[in-house]
């Protein structure tokens, strides 16, 4: 999915096994406009960032960080293996940095020209 230069919030999240999660999130007004994705990883770690992108996008951030929980990440993956829950909430965290990030870029949104994700 997209990924956005300099985006209203940035959250990245990188297991023990090495794999990685990275979301973008755009603000549309005080709503989640998009969520670009970068996962590296397993199917269940790819499958879990796309389902924390899904849950946020179109929401309001509050309504986002509400249900922003690896349960709730894990109940869109139906069949997400109970050893592989980790990779969900590898998600829920990245989402929750991301989401953050958005919060700080609408209280001050200067500080995203300054902001570096990479």
């Amino acid at each position: 999915m997209g990924v956005t230069e300099i985006p209203d919030g940035y959250g990245r999240m990188t297991n023990e096994c090495g794999d990685t999660i990275e979301l973008f999130v755009e603000l549309d007004g005080t709503d989640i406009g998009q969520v670009g994705l970068k996962a590296n990883g397993c199917a269940y770690t790819i499958a879990c960032a796309r389902a924390a992108a899904a849950l946020a996008r179109g929401k309001s951030l509050g309504d986002a960080r509400r249900e922003a929980s690896p349960e709730a990440i894990a109940a869109l993956i139906e069949g997400l293996p109970e050893h592989e829950h980790h990779c969900a909430e590898m998600a829920a965290e990245a989402l929750r940095q991301a989401l953050e990030g958005a919060a700080e870029s609408m209280r001050e949104p200067w500080r995203k020209l300054y902001r570096t994700n990479r």
